[in-house]
């Protein structure tokens, strides 16, 4: 009898073992799906699936909280990839995903992963890390850890650690009295907030330089503000015409 019980108990624990593997693999599998359902083929929709209501993003340097983060509420989020995936998806971009670890305890979960996301000219490596929670039998996140390990643009490659950061943070303070270096200083150094900010003050000094406008714009959609960056975009073409915005100004204007 003794020999029995144990055996069911074993046998039960080994369900429920398998069953956690499972819902780990699901909440992977859902996780990856809807991210490249995004930033593959700039599906809003599916994408979207993914955030709870209280969901955010944060744009870090590492996985421990630090100088220099941002935080993207789900408002934020939603605002800026309804912007960005109206746009046609470059031809080739790819997204692929390295070294996924899930983890399910009971209502929670959590993935981390590396993902690589890019076309021929331009790759962004990230190390990210989900967190989930179970909800009437739904998996959502609320909230997203990323931050940089390394970009290619074109044979460029450079790769992140606490020296690079010093070292971009050297060119950001070299530059604080020179707009036009200062905000590609500061969105290379991933300080997308500080950039939004440096921008609008550009613009307040300048109002008729389409240059400051443009950067305004680009600063804006990092930092999430979606409006704000259409506005800044509206008003560079307005200043030149002929001016090179990104796709998704005009496909976002069109709808």
């Amino acid at each position: 009898m003794k020999t029995l019980s144990t055996l069911m108990v074993l046998s039960l624990a080994s369900v429920v073992v398998a069953a956690d593997k499972d819902d780990a693999a699901s909440v992977a599998r859902l996780v990856q799906e809807t991210q490249r359902a995004g930033f593959e083929r700039h599906d809003f929709d599916k994408y979207m699936t993914l955030w709870a209501d209280d969901a955010k993003i944060i744009v870090a340097r590492s996985e421990k909280p630090g100088r220099h983060e941002m935080t993207l509420s789900r408002v934020q989020i939603e605002a800026t990839r309804r912007v960005l995936f109206r746009a046609d998806p470059p031809k080739d971009s790819k997204m692929t995903f390295a070294n996924v670890r899930p983890e399910v305890d009971g209502d929670s979960a959590t993935v981390r992963y590396r993902s690589t996301i890019g076309t021929k000219e331009y790759v962004e490596t990230v190390d990210e890390v989900f967190r989930l929670r179970k909800k009437d039998g739904r998996w959502q996140a609320f909230e997203n850890r990323a931050w940089l390990i390394e970009t290619r643009n074109g044979d460029e490659t450079t790769r992140y650690n606490a020296e690079t950061w010093q070292r971009l943070d050297a060119e950001v303070a070299k530059h604080e009295k020179e707009p036009s270096k200062l905000l590609p200083a500061l969105m290379d150094a991933w300080r997308f907030a500080d950039a939004h900010v440096a921008a609008k003050k550009w613009t307040g000094q300048e109002k008729d330089k389409s240059e400051a406008w443009l950067w305004r714009g680009l600063s804006g959609m990092a930092a999430g503000d979606a409006t704000d960056a259409l506005n800044s975009f509206d008003k560079v073409l307005v200043l030149d015409p002929k001016a090179v915005v990104p796709d998704y100004v005009g496909a976002a204007r069109k709808k």
